[in-house]
């Protein structure tokens, strides 16, 4: 498991400053208080699942939770277990689509039929926690793989 700086910089989000003044001290005590109150992981989850949507209001709509839950995480609030789970799994697959696909196209794969994983869709399958049949099905798409 990576720290929360390291889980920043694999998300994208934090980018290493070629100095230490080069970092906004706003962000960084942020960074600290989110942290220090153990928020940063459900925050961290969010951004990575979030990349796939344009909107917050579309990644509500794909996890199935209200959009006032969204709202929480972004600013930092924690979720139950069992949507972490769901985040962390949605940002596990939208990484390993990040690179391959052009980032508005992942929400179209994620929601679109696929036929390596029976004509369902993507994002049920993750929702379903079953993260290696999804990252299967990824990695089987990278390959040219025909169903």
């Amino acid at each position: 498991m990576l720290d929360a700086r390291e889980d920043a910089q694999h998300l994208g989000c934090v980018t290493a400053p070629r100095s230490a003044a080069a970092l906004d001290p706003r962000i960084v005590a942020d960074f600290v208080q989110r942290t220090a109150s153990g928020e940063a992981s459900t925050w961290l989850l969010y951004l990575a699942a979030r990349r796939a949507f344009a909107s917050d209001a579309a990644l509500a709509d794909a996890l199935g939770v209200h959009r006032s839950q969204v709202a929480r995480w972004k600013r930092g609030g924690q979720a139950d277990p069992a949507n972490e789970e769901r985040l962390r799994d949605l940002g596990t697959v939208v990484e390993s689509l990040t690179g391959y696909l052009e980032p508005d196209a992942i929400s179209d794969w994620l929601t679109g039929v696929n036929a390596q994983l029976g004509h369902r869709r993507l994002i049920d399958v993750v929702l379903d926690g079953r993260v290696a049949e999804a990252i299967g099905a990824v990695e089987a798409e990278k390959r040219g793989a025909y169903a």
